[in-house]
């Protein structure tokens, strides 16, 4: 675990296993961040997804452009229901990483 910023002006955390490194939150500006994983060793490509523990600007400042920067996903929660931006993406960047062959779904008559 590596702490980047704890406190009102903003939260970030890098949360490793020795298969997937998930950014808990990302409450600072997507430079900042970057500049702050370089200076603790720790290298942004390697990043699976971020997770969002709650909406406040100290937790979400530069989730946006740090995540398009990336092509990671985005976790988070509604209401108590978990909602991922870009699994879609990620699962098929999964699959590939893991040299699986990945095939397009049929569509169904309703999907147009």
């Amino acid at each position: 675990m590596t702490v980047l910023a704890s406190g009102s002006k903003g939260n970030s955390t890098i949360v490793s296993s020795t298969t997937t490194r998930i950014l808990v939150d990302a409450g600072l500006s997507c430079r900042e961040l970057m500049k702050r994983m370089k200076a603790a060793g720790e290298e942004p490509s390697a990043l699976d997804a971020i997770l969002i523990t709650h909406e406040h600007q100290d937790h979400v400042q530069g989730m946006a452009v740090t995540a398009r920067k990336l092509g990671i996903p985005v976790c988070y929660w509604v209401m108590g229901i978990p909602i991922v931006l870009g699994a879609i993406y990620y699962v098929l960047v999964q699959h590939r990483r893991l040299g699986a062959q990945t095939e397009r779904p049929a569509r169904s008559a309703t999907e147009g």
